[in-house]
């Protein structure tokens, strides 16, 4: 795939919703989009607390751990280091090697997003970050095709950060393909292995938010 897919590593933050106001909390307030940022309120039935994607400023560098090897870590990261800040080394998009800092000054950028935007929150907790990869591909679509040069074997992916909501479809969909069931010629031919390439000097999708 070289060049024609990407896997950034997204930074989410969860912020406190102050006790008893409602009106940070479903259904009171829809989810938003503001420029290079997304969120949505607390949900009932899981709430992490106010969400908030992006906002943070540049994507840095994946880091190793204090010792310079690269490792997996946990998904949630306190608010406030415990531990020393990793070593910065060059990107790494491996989702096995990554590990999962969200450096201070995320924190920093993503809690002066949230004083503008929503100021009534401008002093709220930070209960947790959450930092994940996901895929963004060249075209925007996902990609279901044949390997060029292996006919038995088959290419499925590119969610575009999206891809766990049509995770039933698509399984259905990729398993017709394999058994030889084109479907729709046009969605075929949007999902086929992308013939552009990201440009390399372009902000990463992603990784600039």
């Amino acid at each position: 795939m070289q060049n024609r897919m990407r896997t950034p590593l997204g930074i989410v933050f969860y912020y406190s919703t102050p006790v008893g106001d409602e009106r940070f909390i479903y259904p009171n307030m829809p989810s938003w989009n503001v420029l290079g940022a997304t969120g949505w309120p607390g949900l009932p039935v899981d709430n992490r607390g106010f969400r908030v994607r992006g906002g943070g400023g540049g994507g840095g560098p994946m880091q190793t751990n204090a010792n310079g090897a690269a490792s997996a870590a946990s998904a949630a990261t306190p608010a406030t280091p415990t531990t020393p800040n990793p070593t910065p080394t060059t990107n790494v998009t491996d989702p096995d090697l990554s590990v999962r800092w969200v450096d201070p000054d995320r924190v920093l950028h993503s809690r002066q997003f949230v004083a503008e935007h929503f100021p009534d929150l401008k002093d709220a907790p930070l209960n947790e970050t959450r930092a994940c990869h996901y895929e963004s591909t060249s075209s925007r679509d996902f990609i279901v095709d044949r390997h060029p040069d292996l006919p038995n074997v088959w290419i499925a992916g590119g969610g575009n950060a999206e891809g766990f909501k049509q995770g039933p479809v698509m399984g259905e969909y990729v398993a017709k393909r394999v058994l030889g069931d084109e479907g729709d010629p046009a969605i075929a031919k949007r999902f086929r292995i992308p013939s552009t390439e990201f440009d390399p000097n372009a902000p990463r999708r992603g990784e600039e938010e």
